[in-house]
């Protein structure tokens, strides 16, 4: 899935999201307004939608409301994983396989641990050949 960039600040975010998130309308985002971003990640946490994407001056992905967006292309990944998760704050979170099956991988890719931005790295290059081999 690809998504535009209509926000860079907390200025494209709901009430909900600035309360809920702890951000102003100040708050300045990593994203060139206008710019395309592949998702690798959507998360229903606390009521908001977030996509993880990798931001215009980020070398990893970080988790976005997407409110700031607008899906442009909906075509998913070839190999996606979806989880309903209850009793968490996370509600649903679907994506690549460790993403969704594995517990402690989501905080570790928040956490910067090197084993889970290797894992990362090898689905967004997979990823990324799956666009460019199906959808070019």
């Amino acid at each position: 899935m690809k998504v535009k960039c209509l926000y860079n600040t907390g200025a494209g975010f709901s009430e909900y999201t600035l309360k809920h998130m702890g951000c102003s309308v100040n708050t300045r985002l990593p994203m060139n307004i206008g710019d395309v971003y592949l998702v690798y990640g959507q998360i229903l946490s606390e009521g908001i939608l977030e996509y993880l994407v990798k931001g215009a001056n980020e070398n990893l992905p970080s988790w976005y409301p997407a409110e700031i967006f607008e899906v442009v292309d909906s075509q998913m990944h070839f190999e996606q994983y979806f989880r309903y998760r209850r009793d968490d704050e996370i509600t649903a979170i679907w994506g690549f396989r460790e993403l969704v099956e594995d517990e402690n991988y989501l905080y570790s890719l928040q956490d910067r641990e090197k084993e889970a931005i290797e894992i990362f790295l090898d689905r967004k290059k997979e990823m990324e050949e799956f666009l460019e081999k199906y959808l070019s």
